[in-house]
């Protein structure tokens, strides 16, 4: 939404804003982890470390993609 509110730019500086506030927990001003977000982030790496990430996003992709053809969007 932001995007057709605001437009591209707009879309830009809050991803920056995004990578800014998950960039340095330790600073004021940004995110935070809570003591379970570390424990379950220590899982989800733990039960992923062969993923390709980059490979996950290509997948999810398609599927997204396919999706969309099956509900008949154009």
């Amino acid at each position: 939404m932001i995007k057709e509110v605001y437009g591209d730019r707009a879309l830009k500086e809050f991803y920056q804003f995004l990578d800014y506030f998950v960039s340095d927990p330790d600073t004021w001003g940004h995110y935070y982890h809570s003591d379970k977000i570390n424990a379950d982030t220590k899982t989800i790496a733990d039960a992923t470390q062969n993923l390709d990430f980059k490979e996950y996003l290509k997948g999810l992709k398609k599927e997204l993609i396919e999706q969309d053809k099956q509900k008949g969007r154009d």
